[in-house]
């Protein structure tokens, strides 16, 4: 049993050590390097002094259809029955 939670301890230890600390102002490139943001209309942020990804806000649009293809409208705002738009020529989600 000690073994168990000796493991368990040095993985969280490992987890917390691996993981990128950034702040409000680092230049995130040169921040978090281990940290890629691929594909589906995300960049990098830092968000509780955390390298993470979120959705770029600023995804062009001409219409609705150019909207579609993004995920994460729902899961963003933790309310159901949310879709994206072409409003202002950005892709918004209401």
């Amino acid at each position: 049993m000690r073994f168990v939670i000796l493991t368990v301890s040095l993985a969280a230890l490992f987890v917390y050590a691996v993981s990128e600390h950034c702040h409000e102002h680092d230049d995130l490139d040169a921040t978090c390097i281990l940290t890629s943001c691929n594909g589906n209309n995300t960049i990098m942020v830092c968000a509780h002094d955390e390298c993470t990804c979120a959705i770029n806000p600023n995804v062009p649009c001409l219409q609705k259809s150019d909207c579609e293809q993004l995920s994460g409208c729902v899961e963003h705002h933790r309310k159901p029955g949310k879709q994206w738009h072409c409003l202002d020529s950005a892709c918004k989600c209401f």
